[in-house]
C-alpha cells in the first residue's frame, strides 16, 4: 500500500531531520493525519497502524515508551473521529498541540526548557511543515483523487 510506503519514508525523514535541526519536525505525525481519508472505512487498519508506528517512533526517537501513542490516539479521538479529513491548517494546529503537549512533558520531568525558545522553535518551523503538508497533499490526492482536501 502506498501510504504505508510514504510513512516509512516520513519516519526516516524524521530521522534525517533530526540531525541537522534543533527541533524535530515529526513528518511520521502529519503523515499519519494525512492519510487517515485513504483508510475510510477501515478504522481498525488505521489504528493499527497508528499504534504500530507510534510505537516504533518512540523506541527510535523519543526513549520514553507508549508517549508517542498516547499523543497520536489522543489527536486521532479529538481531530479525525469527528472529522473525516484534514486541512493544511487543521494539520498545523496538530503540530502545534503535538509540540505543545511534548514541551509540557519535557518541563513536567525536570528538563528545563525556556518557554521562549520552545515558541521561538515552534514558529520558526511552521513553515517547513506547511511546506510538507502542500507537497503531501498534492501526493496524496494524485495517489487518490477522490480525497478532497479543504484549504
Amino acid at each position: 500500500m502506498i501510504a504505508v510506503g510514504i510513512l516509512i519514508l516520513s519516519f526516516f525523514l524524521d530521522g534525517i531531520s533530526s540531525n541537522y535541526l534543533m527541533w524535530m519536525p515529526s513528518f511520521t505525525f502529519l503523515t499519519l493525519l494525512f492519510i487517515y481519508p485513504l483508510f475510510y472505512k477501515k478504522e481498525g487498519k488505521y489504528l493499527t497502524i497508528l499504534v504500530i508506528t507510534s510505537l516504533f517512533y518512540d523506541l527510535a526517537y523519543t526513549n520514553i515508551l507508549l508517549w508517542s501513542t498516547v499523543l497520536y490516539l489522543a489527536v486521532y479521538f479529538f481531530f479525525l473521529r469527528y472529522r473525516k479529513k484534514i486541512g493544511l491548517l487543521e494539520g498545523m494546529l496538530a503540530f502545534i498541540v503535538i509540540s505543545f503537549l511534548g514541551y509540557s512533558l519535557l518541563r513536567s520531568i525536570g528538563y528545563s526548557k525556556d518557554i521562549f525558545l520552545f515558541l521561538q522553535t515552534v514558529i520558526t518551523a511552521l513553515p517547513l511543515v506547511f511546506l510538507y503538508e502542500m507537497l503531501l497533499s498534492f501526493l496524496l490526492f494524485r495517489i487518490h483523487p477522490k480525497r478532497k482536501m479543504n484549504y
